[in-house]
């Protein structure tokens, strides 16, 4: 938790460091990559979030107290930034871990996911527009994990 309170005052500094008149230069250039199928074989498969299921019920108590709210919401970051182990154990770093929310899935997984999903209905059932069933879908994340290896470019001695 000190960590995540220690990055996001380093963030809010960040921004508040920032004071001049054109906001175009006070941008803070990101990068996004993709989670490629080398990455996901790293991160393993996406860290399950369990939301808080008491909130709905004290929803009366949020809404009347900022002090309330702010502690449910730091609670929230904390399960979002705590540490998930790798699914693969990368040499020379034992015991490597990643915020949870990197682990969550993204666009490259979801194509993925989909396209074989789909290749596995057949001719027909994509003309039918089926449904996938459970049992492919659980099959598909599971084999999403390890897609890496069967890529061509994909040298066996990697893994």
């Amino acid at each position: 938790m000190a960590r995540a309170l220690g990055f996001i005052a380093a963030l809010a500094a960040c921004a508040a460091a920032c004071v001049a008149d054109d906001p175009g230069q006070c941008e803070v250039g990101t990068t996004t990559r993709a989670v490629q199928s080398q990455d996901r074989k790293i991160l393993g498969a996406g860290a399950a979030y369990v939301p808080d299921g008491t909130l709905r019920a004290t929803a009366d108590q949020l809404d009347r107290s900022q002090k309330l709210r702010r502690e449910a919401a730091w609670r929230t970051v904390a399960k979002i930034l705590a540490p998930v182990s790798l699914g693969y154990d990368l040499p020379n770093m034992p015991g490597a871990s990643v915020p949870r929310w990197q682990t969550w899935y993204g666009k490259d997984d979801v194509v993925r996911l989909f396209n074989r999903l789909f290749t596995g209905l057949g001719t027909d059932d994509r003309y039918a527009h089926a449904r996938f069933d459970q049992t492919a879908i659980d099959a598909a994340f599971g084999w999403n994990v390890d897609a890496v290896d069967e890529l061509d470019n994909w040298p066996a001695d990697r893994c």
